[in-house]
């Protein structure tokens, strides 16, 4: 299945997702008694407007679901499994001109990654893998029944000036 930008998927049953990342986030969960995985493709870092109907479109809200599905459906009683493995890539800099050796300001790319090791930790959690920015944006593809990552740099950058 491919993930769109702002979208998220719990896989209970083998799945092979894909997605492309530029300056966007993928978080991966993998829960090993249960041999579940979660995935978001997140846009931007924090939902300051609390917009329910675009939730997964940011990095925060997109961790903290993934996270209450696992505990939900969990044999825990509610209890995240201390064995889940945490993964996080992207987060680039794929605009030329837009990096932070040019701008005062943090990037996209990397505002994105900050969201996501906050919200993580949060919870005591942080990334076991990490595979983010540079200058290249990411094809993933995550092998839901074992939570392996495949990662292949894109080639191709964009001069917008």
């Amino acid at each position: 299945m491919y993930l769109k930008p702002g979208e998220l998927h719990i896989a209970r049953q083998p799945t092979i997702i894909t997605t492309l990342l530029g300056s966007c986030v993928a978080i991966v969960i993998f829960e090993p008694t249960s041999k579940t995985t979660a995935v978001c493709h997140s846009v931007l870092p924090y939902d300051q407007m609390n917009m329910d109907r675009e939730a997964y479109y940011y990095v925060d809200t997109s961790i903290e679901y993934m996270l209450d599905a696992l505990r939900f459906q969990s044999s825990m009683k509610g209890k995240l499994n201390s064995r889940i493995i945490v993964k996080m890539f992207g987060g680039a800099d794929v605009i030329k001109g837009n990096s932070p050796k040019t701008m005062k300001a943090a990037t996209v790319g990397e505002q994105n990654v900050r969201a996501a090791e906050h919200v993580l930790a949060k919870y005591g959690l942080k990334a076991d893998c990490r595979k983010v920015r540079g200058l290249r944006g990411y094809k993933l593809m995550v092998r839901s029944d074992s939570g392996e990552v495949g990662v292949k740099y894109l080639t191709k950058t964009y001069d917008v000036s």
